[in-house]
């Protein structure tokens, strides 16, 4: 008679509490990548800025890239019922973009070709994009070159490295949080800020230890009660 199977009634613990890379560590990561080749370059910049998922780098094309000379834009194609929208970059990705664009289709470009091809089918010869599985061995891979800690060496690290970039900036000017969160919903292709506010609320100016403080404080016992 066979066992039944065993049915997990608490889930497992976090492996980590840090889902942040440090601007020290961000910095390396993205020297590492531009040491590393064009493609990396490209990549990790782009990921960063537009905070990608990594299976939606694999929906990238190089008609998504039209405007990037013009009007310095990629368009985005979001999964998870995200808002797919133009994306503003910066120069410095605009640069790393230009140079991977001329360095993996020296001639023949059309705009069904995939923006980062897979490395077996290269310089071209396309028909598969670069898959979320490669774009993970990528970034660990870089990491690895960056001496960023193995618990942050993920592609969605970068995701929430972005929103707390913003928000963390946007404190320090002054900006109020009701300003803040559309426009980080905007750029990481959330549909409503609401998103944005149960994903990162809590990671924002230390919310979370304050709650812990908070709580500690007023669980103590009063001896005057």
């Amino acid at each position: 008679m066979r066992a039944k199977p065993r049915i997990r009634c608490v889930p497992k613990p976090p492996r980590h509490d840090r889902v942040v890379l440090s601007y020290k560590e961000w910095r390396a990561l993205l020297a590492a990548a531009r040491e590393s080749g064009s493609r990396d370059a490209a990549l990790i910049s782009l990921m960063y800025e537009a905070g990608l998922r990594a299976g939606e780098v694999g929906l990238l094309q190089l008609e998504n890239c039209t405007r990037l000379s013009s009007h310095r834009v990629v368009y985005i194609h979001r999964l998870k019922g995200g808002r797919s929208a133009w994306c503003d970059v910066s120069e410095a990705t605009q640069k790393a973009l230009l140079v991977w664009i001329r360095a993996a289709y020296p001639s023949r470009r059309t705009k069904d070709l995939p923006l980062f091809p897979g490395l077996d089918v290269y310089k071209g010869r396309v028909q598969s994009a670069l898959s979320r599985w490669a774009v993970a061995r990528a970034v660990r891979r870089l990491c690895r070159d960056a001496n960023v800690v193995r618990e942050m060496a993920w592609p969605h690290a970068l995701r929430h490295t972005r929103v707390m970039h913003i928000v963390d900036s946007g404190f320090k000017k002054g900006l109020p949080i009701e300003q803040l969160l559309p426009a980080v919903a905007k750029i990481v292709g959330h549909k409503s800020a609401w998103t944005t506010i149960t994903n990162y609320i809590s990671e924002t100016r230390g919310v979370k230890r304050a709650v812990q403080e908070l709580t500690t404080e007023l669980m103590k016992d009063d001896p005057q009660g």
